[in-house]
């Protein structure tokens, strides 16, 4: 199961774990995941402050984009919640944190 954590408030997305789908290098279900998380990094490449951190095991993380303003992070958020709408024993989306309208 990938498990996709986004934080508002820290302005963050992670995905970690393997969706199980298919087989390694075939499956379908990570290669979108992947596609989504590829993209976020990107964008956080065009921003001072953010960062990229990512593990041996595939786990990545974007931290500090300013997201709260970004469609970015909408966008990849109901990105990801369609992969995990269609695929539930593959892919969880957790939100950890909202940040509140001021």
């Amino acid at each position: 199961m990938i498990e996709i954590r986004i934080d508002e408030d820290l302005g963050m997305i992670r995905a970690e774990g393997h969706a199980g789908y298919g087989r390694k290098g075939e499956d379908i279900v990570c290669a979108a995941v992947s596609a989504v998380m590829d993209l976020m990094a990107r964008a956080a490449m065009h921003k001072k402050d953010a960062r990229v951190e990512t593990e041996e095991d595939g786990t990545m993380a974007v931290w500090g984009f300013g997201f709260r303003y970004s469609c970015a992070l909408s966008a990849a958020k109901e990105e990801l919640e369609a992969i995990a709408e269609k695929y539930p024993e593959n892919v969880r989306v957790i939100e950890l944190r909202v940040k509140s309208e001021e």
